[in-house]
């Protein structure tokens, strides 16, 4: 129906039907909007918008659940100058907001930068002319391994960076796929949330009685005061 809808109101757009029956244009825009948000998760409509920001020769749709699931949870391959790149993508929209999250899009852009999260990030407009969401495209991590399918916990230092990315960035929805050690045992995020309204105070709290307690971060308590101090103090220089 929301499919159907976009039609219609392209050739009415076209016909440019609401500049003579303006009455119209206001009630029509409100349920248009609510409408789109249909097509925020529909796979067509998202690789559209891959497609349109990449060249529709240049990707494929790899019809693969991402691991982890989250919004829009995708993968697609991205195929350029002879290489070929496998992205993961989901929707840049948290709790139904009308709209996108730029803290989202810098936090990654920050862990990209001090070497934590994938090395590529790519931020996709909506084709569908929807401007309650985007997508955010992430290159899948060589050799990533989530902290669930682990066979030792971490060691100290990704268990303490990790507790440091969280409390000051307020990240939450850490659970044991979305984040990990890479080929060479460093920490890496690949996924997380940042809910709206969140504080410094609530996020410490989640992350004790939510992430804490996971098996993989076993290091963390036995990790003592003065060394997580010095782990600290290395990681804030990148």
């Amino acid at each position: 129906i929301a499919r159907k809808l976009r039609a219609l109101k392209e050739t009415l757009d076209s016909f440019k039907f609401f500049d003579v029956y303006d009455t119209f244009d206001k009630d029509t825009t409100k349920q248009y909007t609510e409408w789109m948000r249909c097509l925020n998760y529909d796979p067509a409509v998202i690789m559209e918008s891959v497609k349109h920001f990449f060249g529709s020769r240049n990707v494929k749709y790899i019809p693969e659940k991402k691991p982890g699931g989250s919004n829009a949870g995708l993968i697609f391959d991205y195929s350029h100058d002879g290489t070929t790149e496998s992205y993961y993508l989901k929707a840049n929209e948290v709790n139904w907001g009308p709209n996108p999250d730029a803290q989202e899009l810098i936090v990654y852009l920050l862990l990209q930068h001090i070497g934590i999260g994938p090395s590529k990030c790519c931020f996709i407009p909506n084709s569908a002319q929807s401007k309650s969401v985007v997508y955010i495209a992430t290159l899948k991590v060589p050799g990533f391994t989530m902290a669930k399918e682990l066979d030792n916990p971490l060691e100290e230092v990704a268990a303490v960076e990790l507790h440091l990315l969280a409390t000051i960035l307020n990240l939450t929805d850490l659970n044991t796929e979305n984040y990990g050690l890479d080929s060479h045992g460093s920490l890496t995020i690949v996924d997380f949330s940042l809910t709206k309204g969140s504080n410094t105070s609530s996020c410490a709290i989640h992350f004790k009685e939510h992430v804490r307690r996971q098996p993989a971060l076993v290091n963390l308590d036995n990790c003592p005061g003065w060394k997580r101090v010095m782990i600290g103090k290395e990681a804030m220089k990148r």
